[in-house]
């Protein structure tokens, strides 16, 4: 006659025990998830704000070495749907791409975006064929830096910029630093900004870089460096959204607006075409 209630005493005793634990388990279960996806968040969040660093005129070198970290990164805590979209996007914008299509990047955008929303399982996301993405950028940056030991030239010389456009071949010959008899035969717009022009000239003998912005005005640095024509001969473009780089012999990583020059195989071409005596 006590079996049964011996039974119904450790019944009691066991659920005592298990339910606490079941609960306890479930709690730390669901705060195991909530810092899983908040680990995520963040990782998609500075991806989001990376994407920001390749994107017209706010690309820089340093954009897109972050670019890159964060994108492998996503390895790490990304979806196989959200990796594969990130390959896809990757394969469009690599520099190798020489098919570049503007249709075909904003689709694949999208479809980036569309997969990590999913994966961070955001309520009201939309058909995947419904959701549109885009990138922004401020339009007012990648100013390309200074060099160091950039010459000065003499106050005439950074006059002519200020009272003509573009006064590049007077500020050049006016500046003290060509020889004698040598003059500028050609002129090429590289890169232009509200706020910054950079401009390549060529004598017969040597090529300038001449930087035109608010800084190098003031300090007289507007000649940013000077190559003889044997120099120059190695020429690297590398296309990038809005702001492109170009090397020329030892000066390397100089910006290019890719809206002035659409092809880099042309790119390369003109600068060759102002070294040809």
């Amino acid at each position: 006659m006590d079996t049964p209630i011996t039974v119904a005493a450790i019944s009691a005793a066991a659920a005592a025990v298990v339910a606490p634990a079941i609960s306890f388990y479930l709690t730390k279960k669901k705060e195991r998830e909530a810092d899983w996806q908040k680990c995520k968040f963040e990782q998609y969040r500075e991806f989001g704000t990376a994407l920001g660093g390749i994107v017209g005129t706010d690309a820089t070198p340093e954009g897109t070495r972050r670019f890159a970290v964060s994108c492998n990164t996503l390895h790490l805590i990304a979806s196989q749907p959200v990796i594969t979209a990130l390959h896809a996007y990757q394969d469009e914008i690599r520099e190798s791409n020489t098919d570049k299509s503007r249709t075909r990047h904003d689709a694949l955008l999208s479809r980036l975006i569309w997969e990590i929303r999913q994966d961070l399982e955001l309520p009201g996301n939309p058909a995947v064929g419904e959701f549109v993405a885009g990138l922004w950028s401020s339009g007012e940056f990648s100013l390309q830096k200074s060099e160091d030991d950039a010459p000065r030239v003499g106050n005439k010389a950074a006059e002519e910029l200020r009272v003509r456009d573009p006064g590049i071949t007077s500020v050049i010959e006016k500046s003290g630093l060509t020889q004698p008899g040598e003059h500028i035969r050609r002129t090429l717009l590289l890169f232009q900004t509200a706020k910054q022009r950079t401009w390549l000239a060529a004598s017969n003998e040597r090529l300038f870089c001449v930087l035109d912005d608010q800084k190098t005005r003031a300090s007289g640095k507007l000649i940013q460096w000077i190559l003889h024509r044997d120099e120059a001969t190695q020429i690297k473009v590398r296309p990038r959204g809005a702001v492109g780089t170009v090397d020329i012999g030892p000066r390397k990583s100089w910006y290019y607006s890719t809206d002035l020059h659409t092809s880099p195989e042309e790119l390369k071409e003109r600068i060759q075409d102002l070294l040809t005596p």
